[in-house]
């Protein structure tokens, strides 16, 4: 019985958000104190986030299955981004 290699193409998602998202994240209480007219008490913002749109995702996904297309794929690497390059 001959196996066919396995092939695959990995997505490093980062925290994401978008549209109708019902978790309390930090958009969602950043839109709420915008809204509200409120100030809203954070820390300095010195940490690095990578927060990363819905939509990005999906076209990640899409990305990643047209990698998987191309026969000399056999497994790769890739962040789900806002950041240019790491």
């Amino acid at each position: 019985m001959n196996a066919t290699p396995l092939r695959a193409v990995t997505l490093k998602l980062f925290d994401t958000y978008g549209p109708n998202d019902p978790r309390n994240n930090l958009s969602s209480l950043l839109r709420s104190a915008a809204d509200a007219r409120v100030p809203l008490a954070i820390s300095p913002g010195e940490q690095l986030m990578d927060l990363v749109f819905v939509d990005d995702v999906v076209d990640a996904y899409l990305a990643a299955v047209r990698r998987l297309q191309v026969p000399e794929v056999m497994h790769e690497h890739y962040p789900v981004s806002t950041w240019w390059a790491y």
